[in-house]
């Protein structure tokens, strides 16, 4: 079956290369036919014509692009685009140079660690992700705390990583007061600390204390199929109850409150799963609640018969294509012929249900004058996609006799005649 092209969502979106060296860029995909690829470099086309040391390929799985001997100006944004008659998609990547730019670099600061849970001899704390991680991946964070009155900071870790934006600073005193500070380490170095927490008591709340958000839900814009899991984060004292609504109705499926953070995991979407989904959290003090979308969308692609494509006919024969066209939100669908855009007539008949994802054209008495090109184009928000078929209509195969005794002297007109024969 022939598709649009699809790829991999787990190809290495950051490539860090050596100046100097050679770098390679690649994508595993699906689709069939093999798609066309373009590949542009900070907005502009690749001309492999005219750069040698820039060799992009495509085969049935993989499309690629290999630079040569990086320099400072081969780094940045590179965009590949995959497209066949059945739709198209796209794939982004950054190049960064080890070398003279120093592109890599330390993380920038975490945000400043929250007590979420206070006992008498610990501090449960979380802080939010650096705005840049530095062009890797964040390896440890470094907890500090300090004692109100001492100037000291003190390494809360210093034998233990911790990779997760949550955790328990233990071992402290009851009813001292503590503020906290949070580092992040990639492989580059340490970030500049967070900003200081304010100051606390270590000491078990002696009343209940309602749900805080303190990190929200996240919209997310997928496709159809896909796994998505969704996740807060709320503190409270005791511990909530953790609803889940979409559209203000009450849902069940994979939840998970641990460490403060509520997830909520589809397995995988469907037409249905898109709107707005709620986190709710309750206890014996109050409630607290926070929201996001899920928005779901899938470029248009057809399926169909392969054998309609090319199509050689008789005239008055009939031609009838009909075409199931998947996407989401439902496509918009037009036809065209030979470029131009047609509609329905009592000769050439177009019936399209937007609802059932179907379109067909047919022509019930065909004319030498119906041989073209037609071409079918579905579009919604996620994308575009086109189908044509090249339809070729010849005349009725007829033999004409004709016997003349003496001379050969013929002036005929004859409408479809292919093969004529004249005896003598």
């Amino acid at each position: 079956m022939k598709t649009a092209p699809k790829i991999d969502k787990e190809y290495q979106k950051e490539v860090v290369v050596t100046k100097g060296h050679d770098v390679t860029l690649s994508v595993p995909y699906t689709g069939t036919p093999t798609p066309e690829a373009t590949w542009h470099h900070k907005g502009q086309p690749v001309d492999r014509d005219a750069s040698p040391k820039i060799l992009p390929t495509i085969n049935e799985t993989e499309a690629s692009i290999t630079i040569k001997m990086v320099e400072d100006i081969d780094c940045g944004e590179y965009r590949l685009k995959l497209s066949n008659d059945y739709g198209t998609v796209s794939a982004e990547f950054i190049v960064k140079l080890l070398g003279k730019c120093r592109i890599i670099y330390k993380p920038s600061q975490p945000g400043a660690p929250e007590p979420m849970k206070i006992t008498n001899d610990s501090v449960t704390l979380h802080w939010t992700e650096p705005k840049e991680d530095g062009g890797r991946i964040i390896i440890n964070y470094i907890i500090e705390y300090k004692i109100k009155k001492k100037h000291t900071w003190v390494v809360f870790n210093k034998t233990v990583k911790i990779t997760e934006t949550t955790t328990t600073v233990t071992k402290l005193t009851r009813e001292e007061e503590y503020c906290f500070r949070v580092s992040a380490v990639n492989e580059i170095g340490t970030s500049e600390p967070s900003d200081a927490s304010k100051y606390v008591k270590v000491c078990e709340p002696k009343k209940a204390e309602p749900p805080v958000v303190k990190e929200k839900l996240t919209p997310v814009v997928t496709g159809l199929h896909q796994e998505v899991v969704l996740r807060c984060v709320v503190t409270a004292n005791p511990l909530p109850k953790i609803e889940w609504l979409k559209d203000d109705k009450p849902l069940t499926g994979i939840t998970f409150y641990e460490n403060f953070t509520a997830t909520f995991t589809i397995k995988e979407t469907n037409e249905s799963s898109g709107g707005m989904y709620t986190c709710r959290a309750r206890n014996e003090a109050g409630m607290a609640e926070c929201s996001a979308t899920i928005v779901i969308q899938e470029a248009p692609r057809f399926e169909y018969d392969e054998k309609h494509q090319v199509q050689r006919l008789c005239v008055d024969e009939k031609w009838h294509i009909p075409i199931q066209v998947i996407g989401h939100p439902q496509p918009t669908i037009k036809w065209s012929r030979n470029d131009i855009t047609i509609k329905s007539t009592s000769h050439v008949v177009i019936r399209t249900e937007v609802t059932e994802g179907s379109t067909d054209i047919a022509i019930h008495k065909l004319t030498l004058e119906d041989s073209a090109v037609y071409t079918v184009i579905a579009e919604n928000s996620a994308g575009k996609a086109q189908l044509s078929f090249n339809l070729r209509v010849v005349g009725e195969l007829r033999r004409l006799r004709i016997n003349v005794p003496n001379k050969i002297i013929c002036i005929f007109l004859a409408l479809h005649v292919t093969d004529i024969l004249i005896n003598i």
